[in-house]
């Protein structure tokens, strides 16, 4: 108060514990949500290019001129989406890329050991439990959650396994996808659970190779839900923003599920420019 020309700036490495420190500071402090890297962000840091910023109505207008401007700037969008992929995900990568999934799945351990108990009051039992239900999340492709045989499997009430999603998604671990009529509560049951970003499952997956296809999937809705609203779709993989409908997949990905459908793309992977109603998977990753 005696220094009006003071700013602070602070940061928690949890989300968990922003949000239980938010109402103290509602009148004091503006709360931003630092969501994961982008793609663009990824490559300006690494090889200190800047790209441009395109909005989600100017890949749909016209991809291939938002293509030509980030090619002019660098010339291998493919490969940077790959490196993105395995370790693009927090700026942290940068310091030491051969330990970075080790710190990546200790920050995760963290949150679920040590956060968790703080914030919500989980016992031993129940970290051991989200601990589980995460390994299982992170196996599946994508995941489905049934939370009666989860229930049945884990030997924990249905309420838990729906609590213990919710808890992982408000801590940035997983993302989970809801039907257009409903949203993150703490007894909404998701459509499908993905890891946060595609960097979580190759923290997770230790020598086993993550599935492509949830890789892809996974970097779609991380690029998407920075500002857009991203939903199930009963027809393809995503609704955004209730208007647009999305297929995604790799070079070889036919449009047969949308082809009836208005506003309707197919995101294939391995490709620089795109055609008609196929757009580039990597383009994605220049939204913000």
């Amino acid at each position: 108060d005696r220094y009006n020309k003071l700013r602070i700036v602070f940061s928690g490495s949890s989300a968990l514990e922003i949000f239980r420190g938010k109402a103290d500071l509602s009148r004091r402090a503006l709360h931003y949500h630092m969501h994961g890297m982008s793609l663009r962000e990824y490559i300006e840091l690494t090889q200190k290019i800047k790209t441009p910023v395109f909005t989600l109505e100017e890949i749909i207008k016209d991809c291939n001129k938002a293509v030509r401007e980030v090619i002019s700037k660098t010339k291998f969008p493919l490969k940077y989406f790959n490196e993105f992929l395995k370790t693009g995900g927090y700026p942290f990568s940068f310091e030491n890329k051969e330990g970075y999934h080790t710190r990546l799945l200790e920050i995760i351990n963290h949150i679920i050991e040590t956060d968790m108990p703080a914030i919500y009051g989980v016992d031993y039992t129940s970290v051991i439990s989200i601990k589980k239900l995460l390994s299982i999340i992170s196996t599946l492709v994508p995941f489905k959650p049934n939370i009666s045989e989860l229930s049945r499997k884990m030997s924990i009430s249905r309420e838990s396994v729906v609590k213990y999603l919710y808890f992982l998604t408000k801590a940035d671990i997983t993302t989970s996808l809801y039907s257009d009529s409903s949203g993150l509560g703490l007894f909404d049951k998701p459509e499908k659970v993905y890891l946060n970003n595609p960097n979580i499952f190759y923290a997770l997956s230790g020598t086993n190779s993550p599935n492509i296809g949830t890789l892809r999937e996974s970097f779609f809705m991380h690029q998407l839900s920075k500002a857009s609203t991203v939903s199930y779709s009963k027809e393809s993989d995503f609704k955004v923003n209730g208007k647009y409908t999305f297929e995604i997949g790799g070079k070889s990905k036919k449009a047969l599920q949308i082809k009836n459908l208005k506003n309707a793309y197919v995101v294939k992977d391995n490709i620089e420019y795109g055609h008609s109603n196929v757009i580039p998977l990597w383009l994605f990753g220049f939204l913000y």
